[in-house]
């Protein structure tokens, strides 16, 4: 089977209210890991409000499990060089 064009890719945005809501966590958490580096929003809106993708998502799911392992973010920030999870 041939295809011509590729699938066109749905590329999903998440404020940072959904955000929050969706990984149970406050919104100032969320701005707490944008202004240490932790974890950044991949856009902002013309308003300046934070937009996350789905390898945000992901970050903050690892940030969540390494939280729960009770390891500071400044040890857990080296982590990061670790590629993210696969599903």
């Amino acid at each position: 089977m041939v295809y011509d064009a590729a699938p066109e890719v749905s590329v999903k945005a998440y404020t940072i209210g959904r955000l929050a809501r969706m990984a149970g966590v406050s919104v100032r958490t969320l701005h707490h890991y944008d202004h240490t580096g932790l974890l950044k929003p991949s856009a902002r809106t013309e308003a300046g409000y934070r937009l996350y993708g789905e390898p945000e998502l992901l970050r903050l799911q690892q940030i969540l499990f390494f939280r729960n392992w009770t390891c500071h973010w400044m040890q857990c920030a080296r982590f990061w060089t670790i590629p993210p999870l696969t599903r």
